[in-house]
């Protein structure tokens, strides 16, 4: 997000009489910029994965949670057990990988 800083400078050349003018200073927002998305800072976003919710803290992006999709969509952490559908065919034991900015689920 942008914003622009609007600014009255008075200017006073020698011999001429006093002006005023606007000058605008464009300014960036605090916030995080996410693979060129820019957020606010507080906010709470998700990621390049459904289950991964990032904050903006201090002009950097920090993972909140992180996780999964079932077949259902409910989010499942990394250390869950969960009941999935590949192909069209029901899994009982999966588990979610998450590495950095990339969750997967996987099952054996």
């Amino acid at each position: 997000m942008e914003f622009y800083l609007l600014v009255s400078v008075i200017m006073f050349v020698v011999g001429m009489p006093l002006t005023a003018e606007t000058v605008a200073i464009k300014r960036q927002a605090p916030g995080c910029n996410y693979y060129g998305q820019w957020y606010p800072e507080g906010s709470k976003f998700i990621g390049n994965f459904k289950c991964l919710i990032y904050r903006c803290v201090n002009g950097t992006y920090i993972l909140e949670s992180e996780g999964c999709p079932d077949y259902l969509g409910n989010c499942r952490g990394p250390q869950d057990h969960y009941t999935d559908m590949i192909n069209g065919r029901l899994f009982d034991s999966c588990h979610c990988y998450v590495s950095g900015d990339y969750a997967d689920g996987y099952c054996d």
